[in-house]
């Protein structure tokens, strides 16, 4: 079992766009996007073979996503979103070490769907969910 929470901002500008393969327009108006999913995982970790140093493990789980988008337009701020959604979970992680401290990599695909608002450029692009893969690398001590 596992839990855990990330932070993800980026900032930028609005955009128009008529179509998928049309010509994209900057509106020159900042944009502030800000995600937090908070996720608890069941999974399994395999049995360490003898004097093997790796240990592969997977599990899926589920959580929310608070989603927070903010625009800036002739000195107001506009455009305020702020959502909360379920989200889905997948992991595949690989951890190495023996003692207390140990290191892994980690990839994680989230699902968060209807999440992207309606209208813009999310629906010229078919686009409603805002999850995806992720890759950390971690350090762990385990008690």
């Amino acid at each position: 079992m596992a839990g855990g929470a990330r932070y993800f901002q980026k900032t930028g500008e609005r955009v128009f766009v008529a179509d998928a393969g049309g010509e994209v327009f900057r509106l020159g108006h900042p944009l502030k996007v800000r995600t937090i999913p908070i996720y608890g995982l069941v999974g399994y970790r395999f049995e360490r073979r003898r004097g093997a140093p790796l240990v592969p493990y997977f599990g899926l789980g589920g959580g929310v996503t608070m989603y927070h988008e903010e625009s800036e337009i002739g000195g107001l701020v506009e455009g305020v979103v702020d959502e909360t959604k379920g989200a889905g979970y997948g992991v595949l992680g690989l951890e190495y070490g023996r003692g207390a401290l140990r290191f892994g990599v980690e990839l994680m695909y989230s699902l968060v769907p209807n999440a992207a608002g309606v209208g813009g450029v999310a629906d010229v692009y078919d686009e409603d969910d805002i999850g995806g893969l992720t890759v950390v690398g971690k350090l762990s001590f385990v008690l």
